[in-house]
């Protein structure tokens, strides 16, 4: 029998609110592409984006975290990659 896909989970990182997948990031091709980038390089950092929050959703995120100028840091996306990542860890269960 199949796991009942949990409902999305609503996460605000660095001022930026947006609902995630739970479940995610537990799918192995996902964990093989990650591991082939390095789980800390920008290759990750969007693959987990986009599994998490949707390709839509992630290029609102991305846009949010924009700076003045039109700019987004590697920094500022991973910044909210892992403050979002410990709050779906910690609300998931």
């Amino acid at each position: 029998m199949a796991a009942q896909k949990k409902r999305p989970i609503t996460v605000t990182a660095l001022g930026v609110s947006a609902k995630a997948d739970p479940d995610a990031l537990d799918d192995y091709d996902l964990f093989e592409l990650i591991s082939e980038f390095g789980a800390t390089s920008p290759q990750a950092n969007i693959a987990a984006g986009k599994a998490l929050f949707g390709e839509k959703g992630w290029k609102d995120i991305v846009d949010a975290l924009r700076d003045g100028n039109g700019k987004v840091t590697l920094t500022r996306v991973a910044e909210f990659l892992n403050e979002a990542t410990v709050q779906i860890e910690a609300l998931k269960n």
